[in-house]
């Protein structure tokens, strides 16, 4: 009953809409000063191609798009090790013309990288828990 109250309140304030794929529930909020999306598959379509997906299932994704820059986030679960999963975003931004500083250890670490015209920013948090390594990406494109 709750979660039907808060869709009917976020409905009347126009901030609530049922996607027509599948019935999932999006939220938008938008202001003057941008927007952010809480649909993950009107999301996942706006990551920008520069950004590396691991093949790992997606979770939390989230873009939200602002005067001065857009954001990405998405993290995921693998049963590989944090320095392949770095190997991995440093292989692929490398080749996207980033400069790339990853500092991993056995568990876990951080991989950030810089665009040459310095626009574009990624920073991947890895950490291993467990049999599992877990990791958050952000990136944020300059407009």
């Amino acid at each position: 009953m709750a979660g039907t109250a808060a869709a009917v309140a976020l409905a009347v304030a126009g901030l609530y809409h049922n996607s027509p794929a599948g019935g999932e529930a999006r939220v938008t909020l938008k202001s003057s000063e941008g927007s952010f999306s809480l649909d993950p598959f009107s999301a996942m379509a706006k990551m920008p191609a520069w950004m590396p997906l691991y093949p790992a299932a997606a979770e939390g994704i989230h873009h939200s798009d602002h005067r001065e820059e857009s954001r990405h986030t998405y993290s995921f679960k693998t049963a590989d090790a944090p320095a392949g999963v770095a190997a991995f975003f440093e292989d692929r931004l490398t080749k996207n013309g980033f400069t790339v500083r990853p500092m991993v250890g056995e568990e876990g670490g951080l991989v950030s990288a810089m665009s040459a015209d310095k626009k574009r920013a990624i920073t991947i948090t890895i950490v291993r828990a467990k049999a599992e390594t877990q990791a958050a990406v952000l990136a944020i494109e300059k407009k």
